[in-house]
């Protein structure tokens, strides 16, 4: 029973060991082209047209939003909420960024700041976030997006 024991250790090891050497070998090899999603993300927002932001998703991706509390999981409703935040006239700045890249998955997370308008006044909202991306046929689709507001106010 301990020689089976054994084997099965070795064994998983093994795969893991595999696994991890795998995933260090495509950390974000293309951190530059990972970052400038976001660029592309943001700048669609300054379109002020919620269609040109919807692109960048996937058809099945997910979204769990910043100022509403709805999950967002087809393109229509991914739309509505762009419809109303872009009414804020948003644009996002990185504050602290964390890549990882594992074959055609990438991932971006940190925090952002928005600088927004809101009943006519300038204001700020930062938040955390992560983007998952997958690379559909060459392109880099938004597979799943989730943006919480930070607990505490910005200083």
């Amino acid at each position: 029973m301990r020689t089976g024991f054994a084997k099965y250790l070795v064994g998983a090891s093994v795969c893991l060991i595999g696994f991890i050497g795998i995933a260090q070998a495509n950390e974000c090899s293309n951190k530059k082209e990972i970052t400038v999603l976001f660029d592309k993300w943001n700048e669609s927002l300054q379109t002020g047209n919620p269609e040109a932001v919807v692109e960048l998703y996937s058809e099945d991706a997910v979204l769990l939003p910043t100022v509403s509390n709805k999950v967002r999981a087809d393109h229509e409703a991914i739309a509505d909420y762009f419809h109303h935040f872009l009414e804020l006239h948003p644009k996002g700045t990185l504050n602290e960024v964390h890549l990882a890249c594992f074959g055609n998955i990438a991932i971006n997370e940190g925090i952002y700041t928005f600088d927004i308008v809101q009943d006519g006044k300038p204001g700020k909202v930062q938040a955390r976030y992560s983007f998952v991306y997958h690379n559909e046929d060459g392109e880099w689709k938004i597979v799943s997006h989730h943006s919480s507001k930070m607990p505490e106010p910005v200083k």
